[in-house]
């Protein structure tokens, strides 16, 4: 069974691109640069520079663009396919071909009306389900709990938007602290979940990096209040890393 989450629906002219994992995630500005697994299958529009060719862009400052980075942070984390429409321009970024909408596709390898499987939540292990899915609606994953099957759940995986990581070392090193208090997320870097501290720490920053993207960068010595993160949170329905879709 195959269930289908498509992020914008425009009719107009437009040109799909086969399903493929994305293998990388960028923010740059108020702007995602993704890239996918597969070559592109259409061609590209003129503006299109060969250095780029695999690149797509997104817009953060629509509502939109916010939710599709949600929904690519998702893929990512659980490797599923997604497949892209080109807007036929690089009106985002020069020399990169935005995306118009995505579809993003569970992986249902192996799976057959026959056998009555229907795609599930797995535990990040990959083996433990959780229970089958029956929808997904604003980048939330709608499911029956595998215990209380008359109950619906929903999971979503939560990415902070843009988050970066401050250390004491001017190379990343040591401790990382964080500006948020008492808060869960998943690092995409690491493939990790981690907690903030409750309580702040007097800091001097010297470095940061991304969450996302895991890049390190030389900040100038700041001082901030900073709460400590603890990497080895382990999140009660997943475990240690991000829910699969399987």
């Amino acid at each position: 069974m195959k269930f289908l989450l498509p992020l914008i629906a425009l009719v107009i002219p437009s040109l799909t691109f086969a399903a493929a994992k994305v293998t990388s995630l960028n923010v740059e500005g108020d702007t995602i640069i993704f890239a996918t697994n597969e070559a592109k299958t259409a061609q590209s529009p003129t503006c299109v520079t060969l250095e780029k060719a695999d690149k797509w862009s997104v817009s953060l400052t629509s509502a939109s663009g916010r939710t599709l980075y949600s929904l690519l942070a998702t893929s990512l984390a659980s490797g599923l396919n997604v497949s892209v429409v080109s807007a036929q321009d690089c009106a985002d970024v020069p020399n990169v071909e935005r995306a118009l909408s995505i579809t993003v596709e569970p992986v249902t390898a192996m799976r057959t009306p026959d056998s009555g499987s229907q795609v599930s939540l797995y535990k990040g292990d990959g083996t433990t389900r959780i229970g089958p899915i029956l929808t997904y609606q604003n980048s939330s994953i709608f499911y029956l709990d595998s215990i209380q099957p008359r109950k619906v759940q929903h999971y979503k995986l939560r990415v902070r938007d843009f988050s970066q990581f401050y250390y004491n070392s001017e190379d990343c090193s040591g401790t990382p602290y964080s500006t948020y208090r008492n808060a869960i997320y998943y690092d995409l870097s690491k493939k990790s979940y981690y907690q903030t501290s409750n309580s702040y720490t007097s800091i001097n920053a010297n470095s940061q990096s991304s969450s996302t993207t895991g890049v390190c960068s030389k900040i100038p010595r700041t001082t901030y209040n900073l709460h400590s993160i603890d990497f080895s949170y382990v999140d009660p329905l997943c475990g240690e890393h991000a829910c699969l879709i399987l």
